[in-house]
């Protein structure tokens, strides 16, 4: 694999941190651009990650983000390492919401269940992975500017998938606990990067949809939790109370492998 300098350099600054090797491999059947499983008891000894080829983008950003993940975990104390999982009583709650949203489709409970379980999986991952993935963004871009052209593509892209969720037929089929919290966070995700490339119109869709003040709050919230790793849960939670979201997960120790 040809990867850039400064992509192996973080890889391995991640090994050298955490004991691990990183395993790096594409994915065609990926649905995201990266995906890390972090390395852990009773699986394999090692970090994988996992990105979506692609013949016009180089992976080493998406790459390099990923491994952002796995630094600001283990830059904490062992006894310190949590990770968001759900819980049963989050899940229920989907569940009874989107019943309630698309019953008049005739689908019954059977049916709409595991419909619920993206939602409610898809909107844990959004939570957990936005406020901490801007941390890891204004690193990457502060110390490592190398990768700023990669960045932008991939941030572009982000930004356009992101405003096409505000379609109101997908609205129509969402919770509206669930459609607010992710509106809410993209529009925060866009708000992030408005101000980084000093391009107010990337919130504009955000603006128009009603969503300006919500994901400005979640923005306060972000500048004003310090930045260091031993404060991501807590940015977590402060994001999770401000979308009515704390009660759908918990916090678990993160087991590294022995």
């Amino acid at each position: 694999m040809n990867l850039r300098e400064t992509t192996r350099d973080i890889i391995s600054l991640v090994e050298e941190r955490t004991g691990f090797p990183v395993e790096v491999m594409d994915d065609p059947t990926l649905k995201t651009a990266a995906v890390v499983s972090m390395a852990r008891r009773k699986t394999v000894p090692a970090h994988i990650i996992r990105y979506l080829p692609s013949p016009s983008q180089p992976p080493d950003y998406v790459i390099c983000f990923e491994c952002g993940y796995i630094l600001r975990l283990f830059d904490n104390p062992p006894g310190e390492r949590f990770e968001v999982s759900g819980v049963r009583g989050g899940l229920e709650q989907v569940e009874k919401m989107l019943f309630a949203q698309v019953r008049s489709l005739g689908l019954d409970k059977q049916q709409l269940a595991p419909i619920a379980k993206q939602m409610y999986d898809g909107m844990l991952v959004h939570l957990r992975s936005i406020p901490i993935g801007l941390r890891i963004a204004a690193w990457l871009a502060d110390e490592y500017p190398e990768l700023q052209d990669l960045q932008r593509i991939q941030v572009t892209k982000e930004l356009k998938l992101n405003s096409e969720t505000l379609n109101p037929e997908i609205r129509a089929m969402m919770p509206d606990i669930i459609y607010r919290a992710s509106a809410a966070v993209n529009g925060a995700f866009a708000l992030f990067w408005s101000h980084r490339y000093q391009k107010p119109s990337l919130t504009q869709p955000y603006v128009q949809a009603g969503y300006r003040k919500d994901a400005g709050d979640l923005m306060e919230i972000w500048n004003q939790v310090p930045s260091d790793p031993s404060h991501d849960r807590e940015l977590i939670d402060q994001w999770g109370e401000a979308l009515g979201l704390r009660t759908w997960y918990q916090w678990v120790p993160y087991q590294a492998p022995v």
